[in-house]
């Protein structure tokens, strides 16, 4: 049986929430997540994060429903191509929503399947927890990660660098866009953990899982307790997937 909870917030500093989070169960029976983090000022990053969450969820059902062929990687990577689309042209429709865009981070998965599939654009991450180990599933689209991946600076150095939030890969940012497919094996007793920097930016991933040490159900609202008593300055969400016998 898959569980699901999700739970989102302003933060501390920011009067609005730019951070935008759908998670359902699809007719089809898979059970879809996803979580997007806007950016491009206080209107267009609402605006980015609502409409690719929204494209994305309409694409995946459609396809899902129609039984279209081609493997689930190419569905997600689709979806985010689709969603990169109608962002733009929201964006071209609007002169205030000019440089608008968000990141991307979903899973796809079915109970009776042993597999989770995961799409990545920007920042935004997936964590998953087996027993007494963690691991993140996505690599960051990001300045400091580049750095990090070219041996510059360490990851340590990446968490507190001033061009952390500096994002190289978002949805709505050019007319053409990569997104990263991850497939990963999914047990029983796993927790998979969907979220914006809002929240991975306060922790190690140590602290990540001993903070997922807890009911599903339970842990949203204090993974987003957690982060606000870190300062909060971000919007926060998160979003867990787990199974259960």
């Amino acid at each position: 049986m898959i569980i699901t909870a999700f739970g989102s917030d302003t933060g501390r500093i920011r009067e609005v929430n730019q951070d935008m989070c759908v998670v359902r169960q699809m007719k089809s029976g898979e059970v879809f997540a996803l979580v997007c983090d806007g950016m491009g000022g206080e209107r267009g990053g609402n605006v980015a994060s609502e409409i690719a969450c929204r494209s994305m969820e309409s694409y995946i059902e459609t396809a899902l429903e129609k039984k279209r062929s081609g493997s689930v990687g190419e569905m997600l990577t689709k979806a985010v191509e689709t969603a990169n689309k109608d962002v733009r042209k929201a964006a071209a429709g609007n002169a205030e929503l000019k440089g608008m865009g968000t990141t991307a981070v979903g899973i796809l998965v079915r109970d009776d399947c042993e597999h989770l599939h995961i799409v990545n654009v920007g920042d935004s991450r997936a964590y998953q927890v087996r027993g007494d180990g963690i691991r993140q599933l996505t690599h960051d689209h990001s300045f400091v990660q580049m750095m990090v991946d070219n041996g510059e600076i360490t990851e340590e150095e990446a968490r507190v660098h001033p061009k952390k939030h500096y994002i190289t890969r978002a949805v709505g940012a050019s007319d053409s866009i990569e997104a990263d497919y991850i497939a990963a094996d999914f047990k029983p007793g796993d927790i998979v953990l969907l979220c914006s920097d809002g929240f991975s930016n306060y922790f190690e991933i140590n602290e990540i899982y001993r903070l997922l040490k807890e009911d599903a159900e339970n842990l949203p609202q204090k993974l987003i307790d957690a982060a606000n008593n870190r300062g909060g300055a971000d919007n926060i969400t998160v979003a867990i997937i787990t199974k259960k016998d």
